[in-house]
Order: structure tokens, then sequence, then C-alpha cells
């Protein structure tokens, strides 16, 4: 690159250039959507979509089937979703409060639409990424210290993206996806992580299965 602003993580990777512009991930909607039993949510290469269960005294998780051939999430029960799309500006944000700060801008021009970076802007919705645990870092077993995604489920949504769940409760031969205890006697509001499969013969019991892709737990800010 000539001039401008290069960030790099500590594996060399770049996490940021001015030359190439940034990638911010945009919710499409101004809030949540809902989505009902057996509905579907479409989405490309890059997008990314976090979801949470309507919670009652009688449901307690959040069960989907991800089908990343024909790039469409399938839920079961009823919750909200958030659907994120990447985009490298920062068109629609809330206009700075202040004069300090830095601001990068692609070199075509200085309005709001040539922005790549701010420090004093910020989208008018967005979310905040809580946590990010890495693939095959969480047990399937609820019973194991390592299946824990976050201790309290308030406010929080998490990544639906490998998930293999085709029923609300999981049955034979079928994957789990990730569970939202919020009335359970031994975990209480925590969001644990639950894959297996059970059945006869040539299982003939349980086997347990880490997470295939990345978690993510996020909250919606705004």
């Amino acid at each position: 690159m000539g001039y401008g602003l290069e960030v790099t993580g500590g594996n060399d990777q770049i996490l940021f250039n001015t030359d190439e512009g940034g990638i911010f991930l945009d919710m499409v909607a101004t809030s949540a959507q809902a989505y009902s039993n057996n509905s579907t949510v479409s989405y490309n290469d890059g997008d990314m979509i976090f979801a949470r269960p309507s919670i009652s005294s009688s449901i307690n998780h959040l069960s989907a089937y991800d089908d990343s051939s024909n790039n469409y999430v399938r839920f079961y029960g009823s919750g909200t979703y958030i659907l994120l799309k990447p985009t490298n500006t920062l068109s629609g944000s809330v206009p700075a409060t202040g004069d300090y700060g830095l601001i990068i801008y692609d070199g075509t021009g200085y309005q709001q639409s040539d922005i790549l970076f701010s420090t004093s802007r910020t989208k008018n919705r967005a979310i905040n990424i809580q946590t990010v645990y890495d693939g095959g870092s969480r047990s399937g077993s609820l019973a194991d210290s390592n299946s824990l995604i976050a201790s309290n489920n308030s406010g929080l949504y998490v990544t639906v993206h490998g998930s293999k769940a085709s029923s609300a409760t999981p049955v034979s031969f079928t994957r789990a996806n990730y569970i939202f205890y919020n009335n359970h006697s031994t975990y209480g509001s925590q969001i644990r992580f639950n894959s297996y499969v059970t059945g006869g013969f040539p299982i003939n019991g349980t086997v347990y299965f880490t997470n295939e892709q990345s978690l993510l737990v996020a909250s919606v800010r705004g």
C-alpha cells in the first residue's frame, strides 16, 4: 500500500486496510425479526444469522437446521433472529457527536458514504459480539463444563450456522442445536451447547459431538 492505515493481527493476518476497505456486519432490518415453526430464512455467502427462542415455561431451547448447500436456515418453534450482511461503508450511521477521533475515507470524497472507518460514528442498529468459541471447543454433552456458552441468556443471540437439528426435540440419528436453558432445573438461565445422535444399532446409545463451526454470542446495540 501507499499512504493509509493497515492493521495486522498477531499472526500477521490483515485486519484492516484502507486500500481495501473495512468489513462491517450490517443488520438488514432495524430490529430482530420473528420466526415461526418450520419457517425459513435465506442468506448469501458471507451473511450471518443469530437467533434466540421465545422462552416460556415449556420452551427452553433453540432448534434450527442450516442448509448451507441451499443457503437457508429452517427454524423450529418460535423466536427472533437477526440477519447480518457484510458492507464496507458506514452509510446510514449515526452522525459524529464530537470533533475528535479517527476517520478514514476511501479516497473518493469526504461524505458519510465515503467513510471506511470511524471512531466517532456507529450504525443506528448493530450487534456487540460478546464471545466467540472456535469450532471443536464446545462439548455436545450438557453435563460437561465446556458445553457452557453463556451464564445468563438475557438478551443474547447465538449463531445458528452449522446446526443440524430437524425437530424441536432431538430424535434418533438427529443432531441437536444450541439450547437456551431458561427453566431448566439444573442449568437455570445458562446457554449450553448440545449436539448428539442417539439410537439403536449401529450406535447403540448416544454419541456426542463438538461444535463444527465457530459459535458467536451477541447482543443488539441501539
